[in-house]
């Protein structure tokens, strides 16, 4: 007993030793928020003052001291973040995690962000001011490098820091726009769907394929999504999404200037996405969203203007299938060479990882990356890649622009990732700009499935920026995005993968509904939880099922879909009952047809989001057939069979209540 009590003692011992020196590498490890520092960087006193938020709010003498200060602060509470959004564009995880991220850094190398950026650098005038503050930013970032204190996540993993380039900013913007990219995951699931299913299905997922331009065999050939699925969530940084913003004209609003409202949507991560900061210097005022590693915010605004952005979802990924004999491809009637790219990975604990990355004419060949495993090499077009990376310039013009033809000019240097760019200024003019570099698609050159290789295909043009969407100053009173689609513009639409009119519809009909806008509404605005075109789809498919016979549980859960607002609210059993409903009523209505391999990336096409609520709503709807009983069910009894499914699996996960 003694021994077993002279144990514990000991244990306990070791444990709140190890407790106290736990407790000083974090706290010594950790960012100061108080004192004097003397850094050679600067020219003038400054002042960095972080308020009850964690802001730093930067008080300097000039431009360059500001812009010094910000990389210091950047660096000081999120290097390892900027580290690893860097690593990630460069393929470079191995080092510091070990094996397990291989194929996360092949796909990187595959792309070829990091050679994209040293392209850019060297066709890019340097000279420019951006640049000459980017560096100052990075003298101040490589200071705390240099200085500071070693942030804790370095000890743990047991590696060093090293110093920033301006060449890892664009491998950080580069892993940006690939997080907005949809084409690589889609667009080979939708090729695949388009040579299973006949015409009349696919025209009712708005897909009007000519089936003339597909290849022969892709039917067939295997599925793998978990793979490309497992590349993707491997990431150690939050991928982006969609957001809403909106901006209301002076008559719209309660206080006679111009409002303006931006919620990005970006996944849960810690630390967030954002790091915001307030910079202030003699004839500067700005407060912006940053991405720690760049320089100039991506959402901000001055005394004069504001601005903020939602994804814009234009397609400007595309696929080609290449013709190949002899380790040469068929392109404009030559046979050609892929360009070689040798990589070698290091890898943490391992020795070093060599591969080759190839590519056409038409980008870096993605095999490997994608869940059809296609027998000849598929290249990635991808307009990111097409053109110098010039987001730098972008969002610093943004910053500095005092008008709104200056937020133009700015707005127009943005090829990729596409975004919308809304705006509201001091003057009262508010406006929307799509800013990308959006291609001019020929007939035969569908978005959404593989393309020739051999040059039949090829896409070569792009609109010019005066002609993508905008609106400046609109007679409604007021912009606004939720990721939706702009309209055809002179018989033309830009295709892309669009959110549904879900969140737009609910922007609009508010602003059109309310005139003397103020914050206090806008606050309504944002935090509404409340789906109408879902409530509508549930009542329809109420009718549907009230004509059927029901037990008493069945009748009670019914009345509440019948009864229900689309309200989201916490503790609402109506979302609970729908989305339930919906998951057993897709199984009814497309498993058969799109087969259990493909069924759960199916549901997260945007072509079946946009298509679902008027399939199941029309009774005449070719998916109502049965592929396994060669004929048509009755819609009624399955979306009833359904419903009923719904509830017997509620109530025996959660009970009668």
């Amino acid at each position: 007993m003694k021994l077993v009590k002279k144990i514990a003692i000991i244990l306990l011992v070791i444990f709140v030793i190890l407790v106290i020196i736990g407790a000083y590498m974090y706290r010594s490890s950790g960012p100061e928020y108080d004192g004097d520092l003397y850094l050679k960087g600067i020219s003038e006193k400054a002042e960095v003052y972080y308020d009850d938020f964690g802001v730093p709010h930067i008080y300097a003498g000039n431009q360059n001291d500001a812009y010094f200060l910000l990389g210091y602060a950047v660096a000081k509470e999120r290097l390892f973040q900027a580290d690893l959004m860097k690593r990630v564009g460069q393929g470079r995880l191995s080092e510091i995690f070990g094996k397990e991220l291989i194929e996360t850094d092949k796909l990187f190398r595959t792309l070829g962000i990091a050679r994209h950026g040293d392209e850019s650098l060297k066709s890019l005038d340097l000279d420019q001011r951006c640049y000459q503050l980017a560096e100052q930013y990075l003298e101040g970032f490589n200071e705390f490098i240099r200085t500071g204190d070693t942030p804790i996540e370095y000890s743990l993993l047991g590696i060093e820091k090293e110093e920033f380039e301006l060449r890892d900013m664009f491998a950080i913007s580069g892993y940006m726009a690939f997080s907005f990219s949809r084409g690589l995951k889609n667009d080979p699931l939708i090729h695949k769907l388009s040579s299973i299913l006949d015409s009349a299905h696919l025209s009712q997922l708005n897909l009007e394929v000519n089936k003339d331009y597909l290849f022969n065999g892709i039917a067939d050939l295997p599925y793998n999504p978990k793979e490309t699925s497992e590349l993707i969530e491997a990431l150690p940084v939050a991928p982006f999404h969609g957001s809403n913003a909106w901006a209301v004209s002076p008559w719209k609003s309660k206080s006679g200037k111009a409002l303006f409202s931006n919620d990005t949507h970006i996944k849960y991560s810690q630390p967030g996405t954002w790091y915001e900061a307030h910079l202030e210097y003699p004839g500067f005022s700005f407060y912006g969203n940053f991405l720690a590693g760049i320089p100039f915010a991506l959402v901000g605004h001055t005394k004069k203007q504001t601005w903020g952005l939602t994804m814009l979802l234009n397609d400007d990924t595309d696929l080609f299938l290449e013709q190949v004999e002899k380790e040469k491809y068929f392109h404009n009637g030559n046979w050609k060479e892929f360009s070689v790219h040798d990589e070698k990975i290091e890898v943490k604990n391992a020795s070093t990882e060599s591969f080759t990355a190839f590519e056409s004419v038409h980008g870096p060949i993605v095999n490997d990356l994608l869940a059809v495993k296609f027998e000849q090499p598929v290249s990635m077009y991808w307009t990111y890649l097409r053109f110098p990376n010039d987001l730098l310039e972008a969002f610093y013009e943004l910053s500095y622009s005092n008008s709104i033809q200056e937020t133009e000019n700015a707005v127009s240097k943005i090829s990729a990732p596409g975004l919308n760019v809304v705006y509201a200024n001091e003057k009262g003019n508010i406006g929307i700009w799509a800013a990308a570099k959006l291609l001019n698609r020929k007939e035969g050159q569908h978005s959404k499935i593989l393309l020739r290789g051999d040059g039949s295909q090829d896409l070569e043009e792009y609109h010019p920026f005066e002609v993508n969407p905008k609106q400046i100053d609109p007679e409604c009173g007021y912009v606004y995005s939720a990721n939706h689609a702009y309209d055809t513009i002179n018989g033309y639409f830009h295709p892309g993968y669009y959110a549904r009119d879900q969140r737009s519809s609910t922007i609009n009909d508010f602003l059109k509904e309310n005139d003397k806008l103020d914050l206090d509404k806008f606050k309504e605005l944002i935090y509404t939880n409340t789906n109408k075109k879902h409530s509508e789809l549930s009542k329809g498919l109420c009718e549907m099922i009230r004509k059927q016979t029901l037990e008493k549980q069945e009748l009670n859960t019914l009345k509440l879909l019948e009864e229900w607002n689309g309200s989201y609210e916490l503790g609402d059993p109506e979302p609970v009952i729908y989305v339930n409903f919906l998951h057993h009523l897709f199984e009814e209505v497309f498993l058969d047809e799109v087969g259990t391999e493909h069924f759960k990336d199916f549901k997260s096409l945007m072509v079946f989001k946009h298509s679902y609520p008027e399939i199941l709503l029309d009774p005449n709807s070719i998916w109502w057939q049965n592929k396994e009983i060669d004929g048509t069910e009755d819609p009624d009894l399955m979306v009833s069979s359904a419903f009923r499914n719904a509830v017997e699996n509620i109530t025996k996960r959660l009970g009668v209540n």
